[in-house]
Formats: C-alpha cells, structure tokens, sequence
C-alpha cells in the first residue's frame, strides 16, 4: 500500500464513521473531529518517516556512489534498520497504530468490540482507499503515446503525466 496525503482525511473520516456506525466504539460528544485528527496524525507521522527514508537512501547513494538500479534493495535494507514499513507491511502496522490510538485516544469515549473485530474493520477501510498505481501508470503512458519509451523526453514528461494525474485525483 502507498500512503498519499491527500488520502489522509478520507481514511480518517471513513474508519471513525465505520467503526461508530456499526456500534464499535462510541465517540466522547462533540469529538467526532479530533477522533479523526487523532488517526490524522499517525498516517502524517508515517509519511514523514517515509520522507526520511527516502532521504535517507538518497543520501547513502549519493555517499557511496551506487548505481541507482539498486534503490529498491537499499530501500529495503535502510527501512528494516530504521524499523519503518513499506510495502505489505504498511496496512498492518497503521491497522495496529489506529487500534492503539482507539484504546487509548480520550476522545474514544468506549470500546465495545475485540480488537481483531476493529483491525478487521480498518483493513476494510484500508483496502478501499487503496490506489491502483498499475492505473495511475496506464493513464500517464497514454498521455505519451506520440514518444518513444526510450528517450530522455519521454522519462521527463513520464514524471510530469505521473504526477499530474495523481494531483488531478487528489492524491497529492
């Protein structure tokens, strides 16, 4: 799963809504946003330690002058130094983050079901605002049909497609 801020508020909103609408927890009154704002920050917090990691990687290239094919495997290797999630590990660990801010959160007033019922409940929500980057991908190379996939021009407009499309679906 890729976490995208623009993401952010509509996660929130939905796992609070689930989990109040189908007789989980019961909100302290008139706390409904702060709730939100409460899993609001937990997804914030991680994609700050996802900009660290990328700094991070960015940097020991640079240092040691590795060929940048070789991103993906530093990636991985600097995210388990530093105890950050990426890939099928990110939905665990916001699903175990969120449950413990529900237990813990004053603004949750009760928690009536099992935490498994609960993580269940967020993965659902999870999974439902998932994007489909093979889509966001397939839109963008559209855009560049008329260039050939293997020139410069195309790898720099690719970048622009890419990210205008992600701005264009509020992702970003």
């Amino acid at each position: 799963m890729k976490l995208y801020k623009g993401k952010i508020p509509v996660i929130a909103h939905d796992v609070v809504a689930k989990l109040v609408d189908e007789g989980d927890v019961d909100l302290t009154p008139g706390m409904r946003a702060e709730a939100e704002m409460d899993l609001q920050s937990i997804m914030n917090n991680y994609l700050r330690q996802e900009r660290r990691l990328n700094n991070i990687v960015r940097d020991y290239i640079a240092d040691y002058k590795i060929e940048y094919d070789r991103r993906g495997e530093i990636r991985r290797e600097k995210a388990k130094e530093i105890g950050h999630p990426i890939g099928d590990r990110v939905m665990p660990y916001l699903a175990t983050q969120f449950n413990r801010m529900i237990m813990n959160s004053p603004n949750f007033d009760e928690v009536y079901s099992e935490d498994n019922v609960i993580r269940s409940k967020i993965f659902d929500v999870l999974r439902s605002n998932n994007v489909n980057e093979a889509e966001l991908r397939e839109e963008a190379k559209a855009r560049l049909s008329n260039l050939d996939e293997n020139s410069m021009e195309y790898q720099i407009r690719y970048r622009e497609a890419i990210a205008d499309v992600r701005r264009r679906r509020g992702l970003t």
